[in-house]
């Protein structure tokens, strides 16, 4: 919102002194009116109420994203020991704590366990070799 000219009075309190301009339709607003919240330009009743759902965005969780990234990160060889256990727990927990992602928690947990496997394929046969 601009700065309002001193002698501005609000659009929807006439008594008060209006401090800002509505970029949008120029209506004078008091502090009372003016909206709450950064990068907003907009006199309250230019400001939609609802926003429409399909138009904001919805991020995935972060702990069955993370669950995912280390449980794939894992499957490297050598790295796959340090992040399997972090990838476990963050599975673990997005299975109890975000049960609507269930499917990307499964598939970090998933992709842990290969790895888990593998890696223990691997000390087992290099310990059965030396």
């Amino acid at each position: 919102m601009l700065a309002a000219p001193p002698e501005a009075r609000c659009a929807t309190h006439p008594a008060q002194v209006a401090e800002l301009v509505c970029e949008r339709c120029g209506a004078f607003a008091c502090p009372d009116c003016a909206p709450v919240g950064r990068n907003r330009a907009r006199w309250h009743r230019c400001t939609p109420e609802r926003v429409d759902p399909s138009l904001v965005l919805h991020p995935s969780p972060p702990i069955a994203t993370v669950a995912v990234i280390l449980g794939a990160g894992s499957l490297v060889p050598c790295l796959g020991l340090v992040l399997t256990p972090g990838a476990l727990v963050s599975g673990l927990a997005s299975l109890r704590y975000e049960p609507t992602y269930r499917r990307r928690a499964s598939a970090g947990l998933a992709l842990t366990a290969l790895s888990a496997l593998g890696h223990l394929a691997a000390m087992i046969y290099l310990g059965a070799t030396h």
